[in-house]
């Protein structure tokens, strides 16, 4: 433990469920407000985890973390442009 309170391993993973099933329910229902709300609370998660794997570097946490970072904030803005629903044509 660094600095101040760790947390359970349950709680992370607990919010890692939440962000993905906020991602998921916003993907079925199509509210891309939700869609973007899970993706937020991933990117955080991920740059959190960054930042915990970089205190250890080198590390590929670091790299695989920092990825997923910067593809997820890269994906945010695309949210509106996608859908799973197929276009009757």
């Amino acid at each position: 433990m660094l600095y101040g309170r760790s947390h359970p391993q349950y709680v992370w993973g607990f919010t890692f469920v939440a962000a993905c099933t906020l991602k998921a329910a916003g993907l079925m229902f199509n509210w891309i407000r939700m869609r973007v709300t899970g993706l937020a609370l991933s990117s955080a998660l991920y740059a959190t985890m960054t930042v915990c794997y970089a205190l250890s570097f080198p590390s590929i946490g670091t790299i695989t973390f920092g990825c997923m970072t910067v593809f997820t904030l890269l994906s945010i803005p695309l949210v509106k442009h996608t859908t799973i629903r197929h276009k009757k044509a």
